[in-house]
């Protein structure tokens, strides 16, 4: 009997072990809801005999190498909540991608450049460490070039973490801290920069006035808004300043005499924010860009929250870019909040039989066809008035064809898609500007290639180079600003959101994307301008590895 094409279903399942097929064990939900699905069951190079005979005529073939390909579509969506896997988890897997949960950061102030504990294991006099709380972070090098005040009052001595173990929670620091230390020890972590001094002039008690070091800056108004603390006593911030004589106006008196080339001060820097950058806390992580994808809200006073999206993220300075500008420039009174996430991102080890591949079951109206071993490439569409997409191509191993019931397919785990458009795509930035688009295309170029030695069967993937395309409309700014940056060869950031709401919203975004091959074309009767992206990974001290050119974020 012929077979229906109407009737068709695929599952797919990610592989324990490479190349063991696990057909046996998929169940309903592991159906793919995808279009324009294609299978090539038998693929592979011949070799022809070519024999030598008195006569015209094939000399027939011998098959060399034996896999199959599979190719399909599914709709662009999340899972159902933050941070929760979508149903092409899967699939990404498979095609040299990793995850990683990200965990929402609760509701806290903005403007804490500090927190306060104890250490946690006794040193002697002299030490050039501080073991601080369990609480800190675990991450090698966090503290890294902040400062710790060790100590209460006038004994508080201030010093320079120089290196940090996470996992010991231990901070090696410059100068020596001159008193012992015991497990009642105060300490103080300060994100903002510091500068120590003494005071240059006799002051009584009670003044608001301190006579900074003669070096201090010689502008008016130059250390305004920075943070005072005189001989171990906090005094607010510094409201005047006068260059000229080094006097700087404290908010809160100076209850202390201060004597000159005795008394202590430091100078701290102010906690700033600005529209675009938001200084996340001091025990934030310090790896770069380990925030971008995620949404930040933050909250101003009684202003309505704003929610914005990070798309670059400095581990030393914990400083978030943002992908479109605040209205309300934050203070240290603000809040801020970062949604959780599922992250993507890319990876280089995939030769390795530990990278991830699946088993997938085409069945054709009953007829089974498995393709084990599978990995793949993949591409995205996004155009204006369509349904973004993810267009899948695997290569894999072939595994047994049968006859088999058809396959009932459980698809009510996957999410309803929503339209491409002004509403449901949004906080799109290239490079530092936000033009209206009318396409987006991005392909992630994995090299996926069926290797057959002596010994040896397996689909690997040999390379990747990732590449995109857009569409914007070709206003006046838009054509220089982007001919500027070609011209230039000048790389910069690319984010871009899309869902209708939190739980729904998935985003693509890379830190070093550089345009070129502009073109101009036509929409509507109107002129728009065609460039090509190329996505290249961003290295920094602390991402050194790669892996970072695209990022595809789930909150």
């Amino acid at each position: 009997m012929p077979l229906s094409n109407k009737k068709r279903v695929i599952l797919a399942k990610i592989e324990p072990i490479y190349g063991v097929a696990i057909d046996s064990t998929m169940v309903a939900s592991d159906a793919v809801l995808c279009q324009n699905l294609t299978i090539s069951p038998m693929e592979g190079s011949v070799v022809e005999r070519s024999l030598v005979r008195p006569y015209f005529g094939s000399s027939g073939t011998a098959r060399a190498e034996t896999f199959a390909t599979i190719s399909f579509d599914t709709e662009l969506v999340s899972g159902i909540a933050p941070n929760s896997t979508p149903q092409w988890d899967n699939l990404i897997k498979s095609s040299s991608f990793s995850s990683t949960i990200m965990p929402a950061i609760p509701t806290t102030t903005a403007g804490t450049g500090s927190t306060t504990g104890v250490v946690t294991l006794a040193a002697a006099a002299n030490s050039a460490t501080v073991q601080l709380a369990s609480s800190m972070s675990s991450a090698d090098g966090a503290y890294v070039g902040m400062t710790l005040r060790v100590g209460t009052g006038v004994a508080a001595q201030a010093v320079k973490i120089i290196t940090y173990n996470g996992s010991t929670k231990t901070a090696t620091v410059s100068p020596v801290i001159t008193a012992s230390q015991t497990i009642t020890t105060a300490y103080e972590l300060i994100i903002t920069g510091v500068v120590i001094g003494v005071v240059s002039a006799l002051q009584v008690a009670g003044a608001t006035s301190v006579t900074l070091d003669s070096n201090a800056s010689p502008a008016d108004g130059a250390y305004i808004g920075y943070g005072l603390r005189v001989g171990g006593q906090v005094c607010g911030l510094i409201t005047a300043y006068a260059g000229a004589t080094k006097v700087a106006t404290v908010a809160i008196a100076v209850t202390a005499a201060q004597t000159a080339g005795v008394t202590a001060y430091e100078l701290q820097t102010p906690y700033a924010h600005t529209v675009s950058l938001i200084r996340l806390l001091h025990n934030s992580s310090a790896i770069d860009n380990i925030y971008a994808g995620t949404t930040i809200t933050v909250t101003t006073g009684g202003a309505t929250p704003e929610v914005r999206e990070i798309v670059s993220y400095n581990g030393a300075s914990r400083t978030a870019a943002l992908g479109i500008p605040l209205t309300t420039v934050p203070t240290a009174a603000s809040t801020f909040s970062i949604s959780a996430a599922t992250i993507y991102t890319p990876s280089s080890d995939v030769a390795s039989t530990g990278n991830s591949s699946a088993t997938f079951v085409v069945n054709i109206d009953g007829q089974n066809h498995v393709i084990y071993g599978a990995r793949g490439s993949f591409s995205i569409d996004m155009t204006v008035k369509q349904f973004p997409m993810m267009k899948w191509t695997f290569t894999g191993m072939v595994g047994v064809f049968s006859a088999s019931p058809q396959i009932i397919g459980d698809f009510t785990a996957w999410e309803l898609p929503s339209i491409v458009n002004t509403v449901n795509t949004t906080n799109f930035n290239l490079c530092g500007f936000s033009p209206a688009i009318s396409k987006f295309s991005f392909d992630i170029g994995n090299t996926v290639t069926h290797r057959l030695l002596i010994g040896s069967e397996a689909v690997v993937t040999s390379d990747r180079k990732p590449k995109g395309s857009i569409t914007i409309e070709a206003s006046t700014a838009m054509l220089n600003n982007y001919l500027t940056l070609i011209k230039s060869d000048t790389a910069g950031a690319f984010y871009i959101r899309h869902g209708t709401a939190a739980g729904d919203w998935v985003s693509i975004s890379g830190p070093q994307v550089q345009l070129g091959a502009p073109k101009y074309a036509e929409q509507d009767a109107l002129v728009m301008l065609d460039m090509s992206l190329d996505f290249q990974p961003l290295l920094s001290v602390t991402s050194a590895t790669g892996n970072n050119e695209i990022r595809i974020v789930c909150k």
